[in-house]
């Protein structure tokens, strides 16, 4: 499963995976687009080519992000690190 994951103010888009019964969960950064999500078909080609094993619910992640444009929820409450 992919999503959308905020580090700070930086969001990152990110695989979760399990190699293995009782094993823990990893994460993998497929995409890191810094402080602003931008879903855009260059985003989606260069996922795309780099994992091709991992499908991504584009449309999902699109309207997910929709909510948080512009920054992490609750952004206007975070420090400004630049």
């Amino acid at each position: 499963m992919a999503y959308i994951r905020y580090k700070g103010p930086y969001a990152y888009l990110v695989y979760t995976e399990r190699f293995g019964e009782g094993s823990k969960v990893r994460q993998k950064v497929l995409y890191y687009f810094g402080r602003e999500v931008a879903i855009t078909d260059e985003v989606i080609a260069e996922v795309e080519a780099k994992f091709p094993d991992i499908e991504v619910d584009w449309g999902g992640l699109s309207a997910d992000t929709g909510r948080f444009s512009g920054g992490p929820p609750g952004s206007g409450d975070w420090l400004e690190w630049d």
